[in-house]
């Protein structure tokens, strides 16, 4: 994936966090993983427990690492399920 492509990803990401507690004013890609996007956020605003950095998976219809590899989303919804409280 080229610099541009990954570059719209992570402006996507920040617009999606910025009406959430989790507003961003940076993403940092990280290591790791080959099927999504995984990021370190520093925070616009610390949580109410007072973390200021947070980790930040994004998933698109396809592997993170081989845009033309299409794979289904409905893997976060599942993953979604298995973590909550």
């Amino acid at each position: 994936m080229d610099a541009a492509a990954r570059e719209k990803i992570e402006s996507k990401v920040l617009d999606d966090l910025d009406e959430t507690p989790f507003a961003a004013t940076s993403l940092r890609p990280l290591s790791g993983g080959t099927a999504n996007f995984i990021y370190h956020a520093t925070l616009k605003k610390p949580l109410d427990d007072g973390t200021t950095d947070v980790l930040v998976k994004h998933s698109e219809g396809y592997i993170a690492n081989s845009p033309t590899f299409n794979l289904t989303l409905f893997r976060c919804v599942r993953a979604k399920l298995g973590i909550r409280p």
